[in-house]
């Protein structure tokens, strides 16, 4: 995944420069190639795909603070605004293409011989998008939290170890992203049950843009 860096998503104002497209467009796309490359691949991003994820995602968040949490509440924490990311990444699907790192040559030869590509590269091309969302997701979850128990101390990412979700857990939950239905209310439940630390009381404020 990506190091500490300006367009690193493992900051604690990040959604506040998610709000910025092109921030937004460079962030995510070099987060899904830093995740491809765990998997032996690359991907190639769709700058149009991206710009469409973004205004859906924030309009469904914005729809969202009025519609799916108890009256009175006025802001979404970590965990529903991390759900509604994943939820249009997958839907919107901003990977152009996939292909496996050049360890076996030509892809073209590749087919011609029958070898066969690793396992989890070969997931990674089938499954990536859903993959990647979910990972990164994932990993904002985990950061915010950790945020949140040290009292919104921005200086934890030295100390951020993300619990470790094995690459065949999250291919299997790729795999449901794909081919299932599935809410971004259970995306939430999900990410408190892949993340193991339960409801966080940090919360971020979405104010409506005039």
């Amino acid at each position: 995944m990506t190091g500490a860096g300006h367009h690193d998503l493992l900051q604690i104002d990040v959604f506040d420069k998610l709000r910025d497209v092109e921030w937004f467009i460079d962030a995510l796309s070099l987060e899904y190639r830093s995740i491809a490359r765990c998997y032996g691949c690359v991907v190639v991003m769709s700058r149009e795909r991206l710009i469409q994820a973004y205004d859906i995602f924030w309009e469904d968040a914005a729809g969202g603070k009025a519609k799916n949490l108890p009256a009175g509440t006025v802001s979404l924490d970590q965990y529903k605004l991390s759900s509604y990311l994943c939820f249009w990444l997958r839907r919107i699907n901003p990977v152009q293409s996939v292909r496996p790192l050049l360890s076996l040559g030509d892809r073209d030869l590749w087919l011609e011989s029958g070898d066969r590509l690793p396992k989890n590269c070969e997931n990674f091309i089938l499954y990536g998008n859903e993959i990647a969302a979910l990972t990164l997701a994932i990993r904002i979850v985990q950061y915010m939290h950790l945020v949140a128990l040290s009292g919104k101390n921005d200086n934890v990412l030295p100390f951020f170890a993300v619990k470790q979700i094995d690459q065949d857990t999250l291919i299997q939950y790729g795999k449901i992203l794909k081919h299932k239905n599935i809410s971004s209310h259970a995306l939430y439940m999900a990410f408190e049950m892949l993340c193991g630390i339960g409801q966080s009381i940090d919360r971020i404020d979405l104010e409506d843009e005039d």
